[in-house]
Parts: C-alpha cells; sequence; structure tokens
C-alpha cells in the first residue's frame, strides 16, 4: 500500500502534471474511442477501440502499468492476468477419471457493461491514501472518468481487463468458498465461468441458483441461454476437456482446411481459396498470423497435463513449415 502526499498520485501513477490529467478529464473522453456495433446471436456486442496516441491511452496505460498491476486478483481468474493462460483456465477441470465428472458452465450477461463508475469508487477506496480527503475523492473522481464511458466499464478501454478482475475479486472468492463446502473446482475467464465436480450436486437447481444469487448481488447476471451441463467432458470455444484439453472434431477440421489449401504448391491461389472456404484474410502476413496464434495455442495444449498427443504434434510441424512458407 502506498500512501500518497497530496497530488504527488498525478505525477507518479499517471506520470503527468496535476493540470495536464485535468485536461483530459475535463475533455469529452468519448472522442477518444471509435464507437463498434459487433453483431451477435442476438443483439450485438458494444466495443470501444481507443486511439493509442491520445492522451487518454497514454494515461489509462500509466495507470494500469504504475497501479492496477499491483492489486491482487482472485487465484480463480484467468482473463487478462499476466502469467496465466485460456489453457490453464481449462486446464483447472481435467481430471483423469473424467467420465464420472460433472460439468457447468456458465456466461456472463454484458459483463464490461455490468460494472459500473460506483464498483470502481468502491475498489479504489479501498486501495488509494492521500493526506487529505478531498485530494482522495478528487483523485478517485478523476480516474473514474478517465477509465468508463456512460458511467460503465467500457470494452476497449486499456484499464478495463484489470478493474474487471479487480471490482469481480470479491465475487470470485464468495464462489469459491461457496463451492469449496461441495468440493468442487471453480475458475472464471472473463465472462466465461466453469464448474466440475464428480458429484452430481453441481447440476441441481440449487446449487446453479445459489451462484445465480451470489451474481446478483454484485450486479452480475447470468445468460440462461448459454448454460451448458455435461457429464464426461465439457466443449468450450472449440475445445474439448477430458483427461486433457483438446480441439474439438469443428476446430481441428477447419484448421485442417486451412492447412491443405496452403500446401496449394500456386502459392497466388491460396488466399482466394481460403477466402472462398470461410477464412477472411487480407494478406499472408494476416494468415501467418493466424497460424502463428493456432501454434501457440496447440503448444499450450500440448504442455498441458504433460500431454502426450501425436496429432497435436503433427499439427504443430505442418503449421511451422506452412509459417515458414508465407512469411518467405
Amino acid at each position: 500500500m502506498n500512501i500518497y502526499s497530496g497530488k504527488s498520485f498525478y505525477n507518479e501513477v499517471f506520470e503527468l502534471k496535476y493540470q495536464d490529467v485535468k485536461t483530459v478529464t475535463d475533455s469529452n473522453i468519448e472522442e477518444n474511442y471509435d464507437y463498434l456495433k459487433i453483431p451477435k446471436t442476438k443483439g450485438y456486442r458494444e466495443i470501444y477501440c481507443i486511439d493509442d496516441s491520445s492522451a487518454l491511452y497514454v494515461l489509462q496505460k500509466n495507470f494500469l502499468v504504475n497501479f492496477l498491476d499491483y492489486i491482487p486478483i482472485s487465484e480463480n481468474a484467468f482473463g487478462f492476468v499476466k502469467g496465466r493462460s485460456y489453457i490453464d483456465f481449462l486446464n483447472t477441470h481435467v481430471y483423469k477419471n473424467y467420465k464420472n465428472i460433472y460439468y457447468l458452465k456458465l456466461d456472463l450477461k454484458d459483463f464490461f457493461s455490468s460494472i459500473k463508475s460506483f464498483h470502481i469508487k468502491q475498489i479504489l477506496e479501498k486501495h488509494i491514501y492521500t493526506n487529505s480527503s478531498k485530494i482522495n475523492k478528487e483523485i478517485i473522481d478523476d480516474i473514474v472518468s478517465l477509465t468508463t464511458v456512460d458511467n460503465k466499464l467500457p470494452q476497449g478501454a486499456v484499464t478495463s481487463p484489470s478493474l474487471s478482475n479487480i471490482v469481480f475479486r470479491f465475487t470470485d472468492i464468495r464462489i469459491a468458498r461457496y463451492c469449496e463446502k461441495f468440493g468442487i473446482r471453480y475458475s472464471r475467464y472473463a465472462d466465461d465461468i466453469i464448474f466440475s465436480s464428480d458429484k452430481k450436486i453441481i447440476h441441481a437447481p440449487f446449487f446453479i441458483n445459489s451462484i445465480k444469487k451470489i451474481l446478483n448481488e454484485s450486479n452480475f447476471h447470468v445468460n440462461n441461454r448459454k448454460t451448458k451441463t455435461s457429464i464426461g467432458s465439457l466443449t468450450l470455444n472449440g475445445f474439448r476437456i477430458t483427461d486433457k484439453i483438446n480441439l474439438t472434431r469443428k476446430k481441428r477440421a477447419k484448421l485442417n482446411t486451412c492447412l491443405y489449401i496452403c500446401n496449394n504448391k500456386k502459392k497466388k491461389y491460396v488466399l482466394t481459396k481460403l477466402n472462398s472456404s470461410g477464412f477472411n484474410f487480407s494478406d499472408f502476413e494476416d494468415l501467418a498470423n493466424y497460424l502463428n496464434g493456432t501454434r501457440s495455442f496447440l503448444i499450450m495444449i500440448a504442455r498441458s497435463c504433460n500431454n502426450n498427443n501425436k496429432v497435436i504434434d503433427d499439427l504443430i510441424k505442418e503449421i511451422e513449415l506452412n509459417i515458414n512458407k508465407f512469411l518467405q
């Protein structure tokens, strides 16, 4: 915990003079974002793309690195956390006796926009201390101005992922402690939540309703349409959890299609053929980035649970050959 003297918070955390910060907070914050509506199955997702050349971006970045990164978060949170990955999130629910395991997956509605200005104020009041209550309030009000839009956390701001985990920490702890009573594993990656256990209680209405009650008390709500229960395995976002983590057949088929087309000796036809097959690559660098990202995921899968999987190993080797070919 740091105790700041007067307005030194502005210099030490924002790395700007007090008046320079006030110039930004007194301006129209929304002008620093490009607002996008991304269609979903039902409705749309709001994305705020911040201009990384703006003073707001600099302030958010400095606040993140000099302050937010030092605030503890729950061990159950895996999204947007240094040293933790999506594979770690899934790996929490790997069992040797997976055929007897019950799984429950919940999805949170409007995750970022459910976090309001008052949530952020409550958290900051526990972590910001100065020698003046008046300055304390001013700093907190300025931070809220710099990190919210329309009194809610915008998806796309530099600080939103970290703030979401910090705000959610109390809820994470409550859920984890409740799960401990029943021997249930719990992990969360942003708005995706997974529970697993060898006890059927995990599918009982009273357990699911108890989790919903904890979430509702913190202003978070479950998207009932996306609630999923299963026994023996869980499929999520192209991955399948059993006694190891693997790609689903659908995701593996898509990757195989990509690699098959990439093997075409006539390189100039590759992008055209890929894009007519459901991909959307603007150039070969874009394709190489996709292959690189997929390779990284496969390597993490291979390392999880000492996963010895020849199919994965062969895919990694083939991807590496194609990356080299398209970056030449």
